[in-house]
């Protein structure tokens, strides 16, 4: 049974019912020595992106299930490097339903994934990087649109470094971290948000490397500030804008105890600061007083 069903989502040229997924997942239940090393075997081999895609769905629903055994878990563990290598996958569905799966180890069963997060954290924070080839412009009316299919991939991305900073600190590459912070500012909200999150938990631990980089972070806060609307823009528009100011600003104000620390008064963050420490600029200083205020505390 188990060998036609594999040879039947191998053969096939368009996604499978997740109902199948299932069903490979109930082997893996009932015989976790004898399928994990198989399904991973499977996920590796596939040349089919929907094949690859529909693997990587049982493993993900073996590994939610709360019940596991400690045969089962054993066997995922010896999995894997073998699974969690399609993170580098060509497609990006792949590579987010990979990410996904990590996601629910670091946060369900860190014991099992914790020995490979060394070697997997360049993969991981590659993801992080925004995928030109799988950006297009869509027209709509007389306006031109952006849509970047890598969004939802890179938001999990995030969350999984999020993650690990959260559990797993001491092993995080901070120069890559810092990078992913860079690069997240600008990004779209709901990165940006993480990546705030990320920022108030590494600060403190990794001081040098953003004082290194506080130029960098500066330009990434000026591109959210000088985001364009259009004239029309309507009242949720501008919203959306204030909030992104809101965000970036709380970035700064958390880094900047590190530029006075490193005695950094030139440059383009310090210039920064200076701006958002002026009583002229009005909402701006709003925004980095209350942070400032609210840190202290």
């Amino acid at each position: 049974m188990w060998i036609k069903i594999t040879t039947y989502v191998q053969a096939s040229e368009l996604p499978v019912s997740d109902v199948i997924a299932q069903i490979l997942a109930i082997f893996v239940f009932a015989f976790p020595e004898v399928y994990i090393p198989q399904l991973a075997s499977c996920i590796a081999s596939s040349s089919s992106t929907p094949a690859k895609v529909s693997f990587i769905t049982a493993f993900r629903t073996v590994l939610v299930d709360k019940h596991l055994s400690s045969q089962c878990d054993a066997q995922i563990k010896l999995a894997l490097p073998t699974v969690l290598a399609s993170i580098s996958d060509a497609d990006i569905n792949v590579r987010r339903l990979t990410l996904l799966a990590l996601y629910t180890l670091i946060q369900t069963k860190l014991e099992l994934v914790e020995d490979i997060i060394p070697s997997i954290q360049p993969a991981l924070f590659q993801q992080t990087v925004i995928d030109k080839s799988v950006v297009r412009e869509i027209s709509m009316g007389p306006f031109k649109r952006k849509i970047d299919d890598g969004l939802e991939m890179r938001k999990v991305a995030y969350m999984c470094v999020q993650l690990l900073v959260r559990h797993m600190l001491p092993v995080v590459d901070g120069v890559a971290l810092v990078d992913c912070v860079v690069r997240g500012i600008p990004d779209d909200p709901e990165v940006r948000v993480t990546v705030q999150h990320i920022v108030m938990d590494t600060a403190s631990t990794f001081p040098n490397i953003y004082v290194e980089r506080l130029d960098d972070i500066g330009q990434s806060i000026k591109e959210v500030r000088e985001i364009k609307l259009h004239k029309s823009a309507v009242k949720q528009e501008v919203e959306k804008k204030e909030n992104a100011i809101k965000v970036a600003v709380s970035i700064a104000a958390k880094l900047q105890p590190l530029a006075q620390q490193a005695q950094l008064t030139s440059g383009m963050f310090a210039t920064m600061i200076a701006d958002m420490s002026s009583p002229s600029n009005d909402n701006l200083y709003q925004y980095y007083k209350a942070c400032t205020e609210s840190s202290s505390k």
